[in-house]
């Protein structure tokens, strides 16, 4: 039985930019959003107040590299995380392993979708999704 999306949201992206500090600079000041986390060489985390949006740096941009990154779901609870995992891999999905990574409390895991993109599934402690 599938399990339900409903009470998640659909509040995570990674895009891949060449040029870091632009692309900060052009969703902050242009569409307000502000730093979750501090800006690093490599990566910067933004936040409308509700919606999550990641930066990462990367040289060259090819198919390979598109710039979407990943696309995330924030789950209620670990044990959706885990309903999950079992659901897709019971339905013939190539599922990455799942991690508890206690440094930022959370539990997660990757899949794609049929055209290549990347999805995570994540619970994550003191996220509220409204």
């Amino acid at each position: 039985m599938r399990p339900t999306l409903s009470s998640t949201s659909l509040c995570h992206l990674e895009l891949r930019v060449k040029n870091l500090e632009i692309c900060t600079k052009f969703y902050k000041d242009l569409l307000g959003m502000s730093l979750a986390r501090p800006l690093t060489a490599e990566a910067t985390h933004l936040t409308n107040g509700k919606d999550d949006l990641a930066l990462v740096k990367i040289e060259h941009l090819n198919n390979i590299n598109s710039p979407l990154g990943h696309l995330g779901f924030y789950l209620d609870n670990p044990l959706e995380v885990d309903k999950w995992h079992i659901f897709l891999k019971d339905n013939n999905v190539e599922v990455s392993e799942l991690k508890q990574i206690e440094a930022h409390k959370m539990r997660t895991f990757f899949c794609t979708d049929p055209e290549g993109n990347k999805i995570q599934f994540l619970h994550k402690a003191n996220i509220i999704i409204d």
